[in-house]
């Protein structure tokens, strides 16, 4: 199933963009962070983001309402008023309940039985908390013009090129790896912290975030 959009071969994209460092989290330091307790409030994705939802489209169960907390959605705000025109942020997916993250888990691994770990969060894992459970990831991508781009790989790949550095030693993807890196470089400079499987998995507030900038303690607790 194709998710996103192909890059225009019309797109522009600035120059001077840093180059991908891979990130400091992993599963060992993410499941040596204290789960939080913060009282933020999950609240609905404004409507200045572009919303494709490409769970919509499998077979199982309705997805949740798309919300984030509302720390996250400021830290957007920011991300996204740092990209230049006509480039947008579009929101795939946000805050998951328990429940709906065991359906995608289910329905995953039941397609693909050799997916490896890390790709889709176990809800009964005892250390680190579904990152999506608690409100404060989100999945997205670059929008141009309106469209929802695959920047190199499409949404859900679970291909090694999907990893946040993948392109960075490839030779034949320079506009998908600079667009990544146009990604990284307002996200990143607006406090979220990536997920090294997924280029479109970008948190704040969760286990995952807090071991990449070296907090004992997340900000977020599992919601629902």
């Amino acid at each position: 199933m194709t998710f996103l959009s192909p890059i225009p071969k019309s797109l522009v994209v600035p120059a001077g963009l840093p180059r991908l460092e891979p990130p400091r989290s992993t599963p060992e330091l993410a499941a040596s962070v204290r789960i939080g307790h913060s009282v933020e409030s999950l609240v609905p994705i404004p409507s200045q983001f572009g919303q494709f939802l490409p769970y919509d489209e499998l077979p199982i169960p309705a997805r949740d309402r798309l919300v984030l907390r509302s720390g996250v959605i400021a830290r957007l705000e920011q991300a996204l008023a740092a990209l230049p025109e006509p480039f947008g942020i579009a929101v795939l997916d946000g805050w998951r309940s328990t429940d709906y993250q065991r359906e995608l888990l289910s329905y995953y691994t039941a397609r693909f039985p050799d997916i490896g770990d890390g790709y889709v969060a176990d809800p009964e894992d005892k250390f680190v908390l579904p990152p999506h459970t608690t409100g404060g990831a989100v999945d997205l991508t670059l929008s141009w013009n309106g469209a929802s781009l695959a920047l190199g790989t499409d949404y859900d790949s679970f291909a090694d090129a999907a990893h946040v550095g993948a392109l960075e030693s490839e030779r034949d993807s320079p506009i998908a790896r600079d667009l990544r890196r146009l990604l990284s470089s307002v996200l990143r400079g607006a406090g979220f912290a990536p997920y090294p499987l997924e280029w479109w998995h970008w948190s704040y507030g969760d286990q995952w975030w807090a071991a990449e900038y070296g907090y004992p303690v997340s900000l977020y607790s599992q919601v629902g």
